[in-house]
């Protein structure tokens, strides 16, 4: 459903004319970037599960490390959609990083007085 629904908009977006070249760019990249905060959390999801689940069928040993380190995994999904949203959004990413160039730039006058 999801690649019938990109594909489909990728197609109207590239079909019509009486769209500016401007509105095309930035609908285009709105794809791009929704299509990457969507499918980088979900694979960082299935990942780890579906190779627990793979592990688990062809190994007959107990795994339970390597379940702590799928959960660990999982764990991260949250951490990985917020730095997603900082790298995808211009106002976020900006102001990230004006905070570490200012964090940056105050700590350098802390060191020369």
């Amino acid at each position: 459903m999801a690649i019938f629904i990109f594909c489909s908009a990728w197609y109207f977006l590239n079909r019509r004319d009486h769209l500016s070249a401007r509105t095309k760019r930035l609908q285009r990249r709105f794809i791009i970037f929704l299509s990457l905060q969507i499918s980088i959390p979900a694979l960082s999801l299935a990942g780890p599960i579906l190779g627990v689940v793979f592990l688990f069928g062809t190994v007959n040993t107990s795994l339970s490390g390597l379940g702590n380190v799928a959960l660990a995994a999982i764990g991260l999904h949250g951490t990985i959609n917020s730095v997603l949203v900082i790298c995808c959004n211009e106002p976020y990413r900006k102001f990230t990083m004006d905070l570490f160039v200012y964090t940056a730039l105050m700590e350098l006058a802390k060191l020369w007085n």
